[in-house]
């Protein structure tokens, strides 16, 4: 298994602003908890409120599969289907194929490896 940091830019619209907002808090305070492989996960909203992105890093692979197999995804994530729709990923890194697994339906744009990384 990748001992690689992984970096996700997530796209979405946003349909119903205060549900999106209340999932989001929740997986937010979820992996804030109980996820210490996740490094970040930062969700931005345009100034007109009508898509946003969400920003994650994971210590390795190991830390991203954790995050797509728990409550979040379960449980939590799942709310979100009337609030937003995903657009697409960006990545960086190289990704478990258990995402593919689970998102590959969602557009995504992988970078596997970094041509020059300021460590390592």
């Amino acid at each position: 298994m990748g001992k690689e940091s992984i970096q996700l830019v997530v796209d979405f619209d946003i349909h119903e602003l205060d549900t999106f907002l209340s999932v989001a808090q929740a997986c937010s305070d979820y992996v804030a908890s109980n996820e210490a492989g996740t490094l970040n996960y930062d969700w931005y909203i345009a100034p007109d409120k009508k898509s946003g992105k969400l920003l994650e890093t994971y210590e390795n692979q190991q830390a991203l599969e954790t995050h797509l197999l728990g409550p979040v995804f379960t449980e939590i994530g799942p709310q979100f289907k009337k609030s937003i729709r995903w657009q697409a990923f960006q990545s960086f890194g190289e990704l478990p194929p258990l995402f593919h697994e689970l998102l590959g339906a969602i557009p995504n744009e992988n970078w596997p490896t970094a041509a020059i990384k300021l460590r390592g």
